[in-house]
């Protein structure tokens, strides 16, 4: 199991790095996709409420180490959102287009307003607008890239999922 959790967190930390490092200096991109939420959501779909939590939590935190929020702020959204994900384990087929097109809007609006109530509850993080043209397209931007990400996630699912059998 800590193997599997340690592929994974190699995972996140890959695309931590393609999120912050090469999106992120694309010019023409005021609005980045969250690749590190999808990974996010489908490690803890095929996982559980732990890996969910402790990839959410891990994904967060690397995230904070290389952006410029708020230190904790990206960890505490990804590990709520990592272990509502992980409620719905093994309950969602993520093999289609249309599921994980629809989760990753639904991902999405939970970041959203998992972020809103954080920076109503702390008045030093900055505001998050919900009903921004820029949140729209992000919403849609991971809408349409969550079922390439899932697919892409799937060809590696032998390392990255937990048999439930050999952890009880």
């Amino acid at each position: 199991m800590i193997k599997k959790f340690l592929i994974c967190a190699l995972f996140l930390l890959g695309f931590v790095l393609f999120e912050t490092s090469i999106l992120s200096n694309i010019l023409y991109i005021k609005i980045m996709p969250d690749l590190v939420l999808l990974v996010t959501i489908y490690i803890a779909i095929n996982n559980g409420k732990l890996f969910g939590v402790t990839s959410g939590f891990t994904g967060g935190l690397l995230l904070d180490f290389f952006s410029l929020a708020p230190f904790g702020l990206h960890a505490l959204v990804r590990t709520i959102i990592g272990y509502i994900g992980g409620t719905f384990r093994k309950s969602i087929n993520t093999s289609g287009i249309l599921i994980p097109f629809v989760i990753g809007i639904c991902v999405t609006l939970l970041k959203g307003i998992t972020a809103f109530v954080v920076s109503i509850l702390f008045p030093h993080v900055r505001a998050f607008d919900l009903f921004s043209l820029g949140f729209l397209v992000e919403i849609l931007i991971n809408a349409v890239l969550a079922p390439f990400t899932f697919r892409f996630l799937n060809v590696f699912n032998r390392l990255i999922t937990v048999d439930i059998g050999k952890v009880m």
